[in-house]
């Protein structure tokens, strides 16, 4: 997969005389007209602001919140907007779930947030474009993924839980998915995540052991100017062509860690920290001799250190970017597929594969 600094977003151009009868300046309604037997019909669509608070019995409570943050004025004007917008149901149940009686007894950067775990800025993706199993590719205006599994009976279930109810309400300036249930993604770091979960204290220890737990803290790599990369723009949105290219304006840090649980390391004879060590020096003390004796786990060199850096890489992936994602319809069915992944071990490549002859022809 060949990774660009930039991405490239597709516009529409509206042509004709009819643009200046339909655009409205300040509240960017558009027109579509249909000449039907001589007749001209005009239909107004609305922009994603505009179509919540025509649809109050439904958003009211999400309208209000809009309102209050200042996030409705963006819903309001030009640009690409995919919104997964709870109903008012669902807002009073999240309100109960957090022991409030409503919206107004939130903070009002709370509420902000809220707003934005909801919204993902230039892109308007459709339901078909939704991956069967994994996270929609453009994160959220709170920095966030939103998942996506599809259930056998054909139901969409939004992070995990909230069932989409509704889908590809088409507006002006965006698209709206109907859901039953807002969402709450997790704040927590990778690391403070693994911490609190009791399945994998040990991989957690050897973690802080060789200090490969502070290698996952960084979030955001604050050296990156995209001013440095301007160069590599030839299409800008000035030019009025049918697509443009932006630069990134942050550049996000992200991790994947292929962890043990206590119980696999149990089935395996490993029950604690001199087991895992005693594990990790039977795997690299073979393949590196000349670093067998190097006690210390925070140097790279150690065999525990490496043994973990291996179980770490350092871009996020779902379950099926691993190799799923490239098994598309012209890949030949009857031929295992091969994906090699650098960790964090140093020269070393992890092999992932798929087999026909286990997981059948197809």
């Amino acid at each position: 997969m060949k990774n660009t600094p930039f991405h490239t977003k597709a516009i529409h151009a509206l042509t004709g005389s009819l643009l200046l009868g339909c655009l409205i300046l300040f509240n960017f309604t558009a027109c579509d007209s249909d000449d039907i037997e001589g007749n001209l019909y005009t239909k107004i669509v609305p922009n994603v602001g505009e179509y919540l608070m025509n649809n109050a019995a439904d958003y009211s409570e999400f309208t209000a919140i809009l309102d209050t943050t200042g996030v409705m004025g963006l819903l309001s004007t030009y640009g690409s907007y995919t919104c997964f917008v709870p109903d008012n149901e669902a807002m009073l149940t999240y309100y109960q779930s957090r022991g409030k009686q409503g919206w107004s007894d939130f903070h009002i950067d709370s509420l902000k947030q809220f707003a934005y775990d909801h919204i993902i800025m230039d892109w308007t993706i459709h339901a078909n474009e939704f991956p069967k199993e994994g996270r929609i590719p453009y994160i959220t205006m709170s920095d966030r993924y939103i998942s996506i599994n599809l259930q056998p009976d054909g139901t969409l279930l939004v992070n995990g839980n909230a069932k989409l109810i509704e889908r590809d309400i088409e507006v002006n300036n965006g698209i709206i998915h109907r859901i039953e249930e807002a969402l709450n993604p997790v704040r927590d770091g990778i690391l403070e995540v693994v911490a609190k979960d009791s399945l994998f204290t040990l991989f957690y220890e050897a973690l802080e052991e060789t200090g490969l737990a502070d290698s996952l803290l960084e979030e955001e790599d604050k050296s990156y100017d995209p001013e440095l990369y301007t160069h590599l723009i030839t299409t800008t949105i000035d030019a009025k062509n049918w697509f443009y290219e932006t630069l990134p304006q942050r550049r996000l840090f992200g991790y994947t860690l292929l962890m043990e649980s206590n119980a696999t390391y149990a089935a395996n004879g490993i029950t604690d920290m001199a087991s895992l060590k005693a594990k990790a020096a039977e795997i690299y003390d073979e393949v590196y001799p000349e670093d067998a004796g190097i006690t210390n786990p925070k140097d790279r060199r150690n065999s525990l250190n490496r043994f973990v850096a291996y179980h770490l890489i350092t871009k996020e992936l779902g379950y099926n970017r691993f190799i799923d994602a490239y098994d598309t319809d012209q890949m030949l069915k009857t031929r295992d597929m091969y994906e090699y992944i650098e960790t964090m071990c140093p020269n070393t490549l992890l092999e992932v594969c798929k087999r026909r002859s286990i997981n059948g022809a197809n």
